[in-house]
């Protein structure tokens, strides 16, 4: 077998794109080195000699399944996967500028230029997709990728393949390899290929309360914690058939040795970052997903679907013109889908992420259902950024906001346990659960209408309502309206 060792992919957060390029680079410079040592015995097939491919990839799985992790387990990465667009706003001069320190700009500046030029030796160059370089219309070229990162500007990428898809020996179910200060993420991880390896067991890592505070410390002296398991060769007579035997029932189409969509509905997940591109995949089939947020259980819809909203009503039982908050993954996703010109500097990131819903002026271009437009234009668009992190993953792997509603029929009391709305199960897609709902009081979002400058309106009274009156009206000097 052939293992190769990462220690530390580029590290920036808002380089996954990056990334990808170097695990996918990393992964035919292995297959390359493999062909040419033990050929594989039809031309374009991959070695038969197995691959485990370990190491520190600066990849969590925080915001969703990153590109590098994606590439790894399944084999292929498209062109419009949901982390290309980490390069829209990507400069290496952001943070390595010269009047900062001119030796990182130019070691970065390397590292991007090494990756790309990676793709243009491979046959990407001449791929029809990729724009043409600056130089060649007369402009100044700010480095070799430069013409490479143009299309990436677009929120498409490349689409990059490498085989096989390998196996996460941990299922991506490791909580944290690094536990510092200010940070807590799965960093570091160990695939292998399933055609040869049979994962035996993998163990656990000390939880916090073992570390017994942030890393590194005196009993672990390092800043990661290693992933760790036992591989058993599989037997020689099943290696060959692995992908036609014990693999197939674990081998997806779509997510290769991931964990995978549900194949039913109405199954059960725990609510873990490893189970983000499971539930945005299902929302991007048009399904619908229960979700924890910060405050109850919600059902949520891909906003952009008109077959999603319709469907999630009927589960509902809800008239379709009531109107239905917006759940986005960032303060920044605000903008997209509302007017936010007239509020005062500072009151959105004062109030959100949090249990705070806000009905503001809606933006016409933004994009989501017919139905879900035409609420928004006559009464306003109720935006959310709930402080759950699960949630929000999960709308910014899908690209898009979550129409969203309590986990309950339309008139029944609202849940803070998933059993307790067990009938609406098989009407979902995946139910994701995260035990008891954070609000014992099974309060909603506290719902301010802030459509009319300088003044605001209470429509709900939900979690954390005084506060936020509060700050909005002494802060901001907002004052209430009780029309």
């Amino acid at each position: 077998y052939l293992c190769v060792v990462n220690t530390h992919l580029f590290f920036r957060d808002d380089a996954s794109h990056v990334r990808s390029l170097h695990v996918w680079s990393a992964l035919n410079a292995a297959q390359r080195v493999l062909q040419s040592l033990f050929p594989a015995p039809e031309p374009g097939a991959c070695s038969e000699v197995p691959l485990l491919f370990c190491g520190d990839l600066n990849s969590d799985l925080n915001d969703g399944l990153p590109g590098a992790i994606k590439l790894l387990g399944s084999g292929f990465l498209e062109r419009d996967y949901w982390d290309w667009a980490s390069a829209v706003h990507f400069a290496y001069s952001a943070k390595y500028g010269p009047d900062k320190d001119s030796l990182l700009a130019e070691e970065a500046v390397e590292e991007e230029a090494h990756a790309l030029q990676t793709l243009s030796d491979l046959g990407h160059a001449s791929d029809s997709s990729l724009p043409p370089s600056p130089r060649a219309a007369g402009k100044p070229l700010r480095n070799p990728s430069a013409g490479h990162v143009a299309i990436l500007r677009r929120h498409h990428g490349p689409e990059l393949r490498s085989a096989p898809p390998l196996l996460p020996v941990d299922g991506l179910a490791t909580p944290t390899t690094n536990y510092v200060p200010g940070y807590s993420g799965l960093l570091d991880y160990c695939f292998v290929d399933p055609r040869s390896f049979e994962v035996v067991r993998c163990y656990p890592p000390p939880s916090p309360a073992e570390l017994g505070g942030f890393l590194p410390s005196e009993g672990h002296p390092s800043d990661h914690i290693s992933v760790v398991a036992d591989l058993r060769w599989k037997e020689p007579g099943r290696r060959g058939k692995a992908l036609e035997e014990g693999s197939r029932a674990s081998l997806h189409p779509t997510w290769g040795y991931l964990p995978h969509p549900p194949a039913a509905p109405g199954q059960v997940f725990p609510a873990e970052l490893c189970s983000v591109h499971a539930a945005a995949h299902c929302l991007g089939q048009g399904q619908i997903v229960v979700l924890p947020t910060d405050t109850l259980y919600g059902l949520g819809c891909d906003a952009r679907s008109e077959e999603a909203f319709q469907s999630l009503c009927a589960v509902k039982q809800r008239p379709q013109d009531k109107p239905i908050s917006l759940a986005v993954a960032d303060l920044a996703d605000v903008s997209r889908v509302a007017d936010v010109s007239h509020l005062p500097a500072g009151l959105l990131e004062a109030l959100l992420p949090g249990p705070t819903t806000l009905i503001l002026p809606f933006l016409d271009s933004a994009h989501v259902s017919p139905s879900v437009r035409a609420i928004a234009l006559e009464r306003g668009v109720g935006v959310r950024v709930p402080d759950a992190p699960f949630a929000r993953a999960v709308a910014r792997q899908l690209g898009a906001p979550l129409a969203l509603t309590s986990a309950n029929l339309a008139g029944e009391p609202s849940c803070v346990l998933v059993r307790e709305f067990e009938h609406l199960w098989p009407r979902c897609g995946a139910v994701f659960d995260a035990g008891r709902a954070v609000c014992e009081e099974r309060l909603g979002s506290t719902v301010l209408d802030l459509q009319v400058p300088g003044s605001f309106r209470v429509v709900r009274r939900g979690v954390g309502a005084e506060e936020t009156l509060r700050r909005i009206s002494r802060e901001f000097g907002l004052r209430e309206d009780a029309a």
